[in-house]
């Protein structure tokens, strides 16, 4: 089965939940938020940034809540959040400095900090994977140093597809305990691909750098990881968010793994080939769709909201599934029964 149809699937397996196959999305609103519908409301929030460090902005996302908080497909839902209730912490979102500068409303596209990088001095061989792999899977926790190779990795994470990055989220999520639809999925792309241009900048400013030493501090990627998952627990809780968001890191320096050794094997290719015109007309025929789209604040603030909205779906999901209790008299009545048809027998 695509990973795409899971949801529609996990509704109606074992047992139908909603008479309509359709029918959760009727009423949902952050389908309709993936792109900005007038991305001119970010020239609302441009501002330069002083120091990335010691910015942390704060963002409502009361225009998103009073979109789907009238929603009746929540109403009278026995354990349901109710919107009206929430404290006002959970309708503010904050942003660290180091994240918003990745937006394009207060940054730039991340051009100009890479002029003069030269990709190939910072090579991954193929003798290298088995350790990277060793490396990575033995992250239980938010890593604090990595390797030197670890580092090359990151420097290449731009390489990724964001297909197979959609694809992997979509088909990992049930293991985290919520299986998401393909709206959800982009949602949380969006938040990881921003992640990931702050980890890969953070490398980035240490090209510059004596890298002669065989590990390397990642303040940054330990705080934009323990921000995501901050903002994933909203849906998956704190702690499934905390393993979903470190082996998201993992799978994605696996990717570029496979990305930088099949790059070097095109260059030996590339050697041998007497055409040279038709190889570089074929390389770019299958270009990689590399992770160079700019970010806007409301995306990600649109991101986050649609994670408030879709844990209320999960609670009324859920609350179909498990049966209810009884309530005290009934199951008082029902121990009598037992009680009798053992003394018939």
């Amino acid at each position: 089965m695509p990973p795409e149809s899971l949801f529609l699937h996990s509704l109606n397996c074992p047992v139908p939940l909603f008479q309509h196959p359709s029918s959760p999305f009727d009423y949902l609103h952050y389908p309709n938020t993936l792109n900005p519908q007038d991305p001119h409301k970010d020239s609302n929030f441009t501002q330069s940034i002083q120091d990335p460090n010691e910015t942390d902005l704060c963002f409502s996302l009361d225009s998103y809540y009073n979109q789907f908080s009238s929603h009746f497909s929540y109403n009278d839902c026995p354990g349901a959040v109710n919107l009206n209730d929430l404290d006002s912490s959970k309708r503010m979102f904050a942003l660290p400095g180091v994240l918003l500068i990745e937006c394009v409303n207060f940054g730039v596209s991340g051009e100009r900090e890479q002029e003069g990088f030269d990709k190939n001095g910072f090579r991954v061989l193929p003798s290298d994977l088995w350790a990277i792999r060793r490396e990575i899977e033995g992250w239980i926790d938010y890593p604090s140093v990595y390797s030197y190779s670890v580092f090359c990795l990151i420097l290449r994470l731009d390489l990724i597809k964001r297909s197979d990055l959609r694809r992997w989220i979509i088909a990992n999520s049930p293991r985290y305990g919520v299986v998401i639809d393909v709206y959800m999925r982009d949602h949380i792309c969006v938040i990881f691909r921003l992640c990931l241009k702050a980890i890969r900048k953070e490398a980035l400013s240490s090209v510059s750098s004596e890298m002669n030493v065989k590990s390397l501090k990642c303040p940054i990627l330990v705080q934009v990881l323990m921000w995501i998952a901050s903002q994933l627990s909203i849906l998956y809780g704190e702690v499934n968010a905390k393993c979903f968001a470190i082996h998201v890191l993992k799978q994605c320096l696996l990717e570029a793994a496979n990305e930088v050794v099949v790059s070097l094997l095109d260059s030996c290719l590339k050697e041998s080939l007497k055409d040279l015109d038709a190889y570089e007309n074929e390389i770019k025929d299958s270009k990689l769709e590399g992770d160079d789209r700019v970010i806007f604040v409301t995306q990600v603030a649109a991101a986050v909201a649609a994670l408030h909205e879709r844990s209320i779906l999960e609670a009324k999901i859920k609350l179909l599934r498990v049966p209810q209790q009884l309530p005290r008299y009934q199951r008082y009545i029902a121990v009598l029964n037992s009680f009798s048809c053992c003394a018939c027998m």
